[in-house]
């Protein structure tokens, strides 16, 4: 009988961690949200991303941990794994993301900077030879 209580215990415990994998990976995409501008349709597309994510981490720990077996305290561990994350960490998992994103977009923009001057002075040459052809 312990046996069956300890697999119990041990389901529950990897559902609780799955909630709290879950609310992070949403931080994940809430943190790009909050520093790269985004239009409605990569909104969406990265909604419909963390569902497929979150469903498909969800059902491989019921189905691994579980043998495909439903149980109501599955999701209740899910549930208060993410409400405890919530209320605890999320703030400082936030903030670590947003601040990672914004130092990569600096990354970027130094290592683009050289290609954009590049660009620009292709174009500025194009539009004088061009006024030049034209004119004549």
């Amino acid at each position: 009988m312990s046996v069956n209580v300890n697999r119990e215990v041990c389901v529950f415990l990897i559902s609780f961690l799955c909630g709290i994998i879950c609310s992070v990976i949403f931080d994940l995409f809430r943190a790009s949200r909050s520093v790269y501008r985004q239009s409605a349709v990569i909104i969406g597309i990265s909604d419909l991303f963390f569902w497929l994510v979150s469903c498909t981490l969800c059902y491989a720990c019921i189905f691994i941990f579980n043998n495909g077996k439903l149980r109501l305290y599955e999701f209740a561990a899910v549930i208060l794994g993410s409400f405890i994350y919530f209320l605890t960490l999320s703030t400082v998992v936030k903030y670590i993301f947003v601040n990672f994103f914004k130092i990569i977009r600096f990354i970027f923009k130094i290592l683009l900077t050289p290609a954009r001057f590049l660009y620009k002075m292709l174009i500025a040459v194009f539009l004088k030879i061009k006024t030049a052809i034209c004119v004549k």
